[in-house]
Formats: C-alpha cells, sequence, structure tokens
C-alpha cells in the first residue's frame, strides 16, 4: 500500500472511530438519564437530544439532576453543572463533552 493510500486509509479509519465515539456518548447519555428517571419512579419516555431536561420536557428535579451530575462526572471526569453550565437540552450535555 502506497503512503497516499495508507494515509487516506488512516483518515477514513479515525473518522469512523471519531463517530462511534459520538454514537456511544449519545447513547451513554440519554441511558443514564432513562436510568435516573426510573430510580426516581418517573414515567418512561422518548429521549431525544432536542428534549428538554427540566419542566415540560423530561421533568428533571433537582435531585434527578443531582444523580445525573455524579454519573456524568464518575463516567467522564467531569460534568457541566459543576463546571457552572446549565445544559437545557439533552444535546447541550452531549456538545459538553464535545460530542455535537
Amino acid at each position: 500500500m502506497g503512503g497516499l493510500d495508507c494515509l487516506l486509509t488512516q483518515s477514513a479509519n479515525h473518522a469512523s472511530r471519531q463517530r462511534s465515539d459520538k454514537l456511544s456518548l449519545d447513547i451513554d447519555i440519554i441511558a443514564m438519564i432513562a436510568t435516573i428517571l426510573k430510580h426516581q419512579g418517573l414515567p418512561e419516555q422518548e429521549i431525544r437530544h432536542s428534549s428538554t431536561l427540566y419542566d415540560e420536557g423530561i421533568g428533571l428535579d433537582s435531585l434527578c439532576v443531582a444523580e445525573l451530575s455524579a454519573m456524568l462526572e464518575k463516567t467522564y471526569g467531569r460534568d457541566p453543572y459543576t463546571s457552572k453550565q446549565l445544559p437545557m437540552t439533552v444535546q447541550d450535555i452531549v456538545d459538553f463533552y464535545g460530542g455535537g
């Protein structure tokens, strides 16, 4: 395999890993939120990237937010809440970790 072919293959593999990492991040965050809803006895619901986290959206209260913050911190080593950010949607959380 020539130098250019090797470089193109490496570039394609890197792009594929990035898409896979983003998908994994999205799935992990949505799964965390679903787990919290279950722990709190809240009804199951479809969670989308555009879902708002509070009030009329998913309905996370302060206890749910504290649990989500702890889960994100444990999994990723940081979280938007302790970084003085208030994500409004699921996508805001994904974007915080560079998955947007």
